[in-house]
């Protein structure tokens, strides 16, 4: 490899109004509001499943409780970082300047690349063409070669598609997009993921009774 694009991130400010002061603050407030209901819904759409499973194989009620419990803590989580969001939105001072996006801008290094500039580059994001990746051992796969793959049961009903695969603990989880917008946080088990179809861009699928 001659050469590789370094991606350097450049942040866009905003100043601080009163209109975009109240701007920030509904639309938060409409996101807590809305992380609220959902929390509320998959606590009960949770216990209704264990209440219904309550007479079944030890080892499954076991993975069903693993399964809700790292679901509503990711659940918490959020709602708390919306919260935590809307107060930081309702403490802002007018006139001040704020972060509003990021835009990157590509420098490219070559081999005799002075070791200074080399430095200057420690934490930022190294862009290599995907042919240069190295090949992972059977079963497993890069993250970017399975997003945008359809997610739908063995009988075909649609669930969305890949959006992301995320390593929060010892379990992968996938994300996936669902048509309604929302998202579906699917722990990446035996039990939850049936097969990955790479040659029909498809993963089968069987989502838990609370999801």
């Amino acid at each position: 490899m001659d050469k590789m694009i370094v991606k350097v991130p450049v942040t866009i400010k905003a100043k601080v109004t009163e209109d975009l002061k109240a701007q920030l603050i509904a639309d938060m407030k409409r996101q807590v509001q809305a992380a609220e209901l959902d929390f509320e819904r998959f606590q009960f759409s949770a216990k209704k499943a264990l209440d219904n499973n309550a007479g079944a194989a030890p080892q499954l009620v076991a993975s069903m409780r693993d399964q809700i419990e790292y679901e509503k803590n990711q659940r918490g989580h959020a709602l708390q970082e919306l919260k935590d969001k809307l107060e930081r939105a309702e403490n802002l001072e007018i006139g001040s300047e704020i972060g509003h996006g990021t835009l990157e801008r590509s420098v490219e290094i070559t081999i005799g690349s002075d070791l200074d500039e080399a430095e200057a580059l420690r934490g930022r994001q190294l862009v290599i063409s995907p042919k240069e990746l190295p090949p992972l051992p059977k079963g497993q796969f890069y993250v970017r070669d399975i997003l945008g793959f359809a997610v739908e049961s063995p009988d075909g009903e649609a669930f969305g598609t890949v959006k992301d695969v995320i390593s929060p603990g010892s379990t992968d989880v996938f994300v996936i997009a669902s048509p309604t917008g929302e998202e579906i946080l699917l722990a990446a088990i035996k039990e939850n993921i049936l097969t990955i179809d790479w040659a029909e861009h498809k993963v089968v699928a069987k989502l838990p009774e609370w999801i």
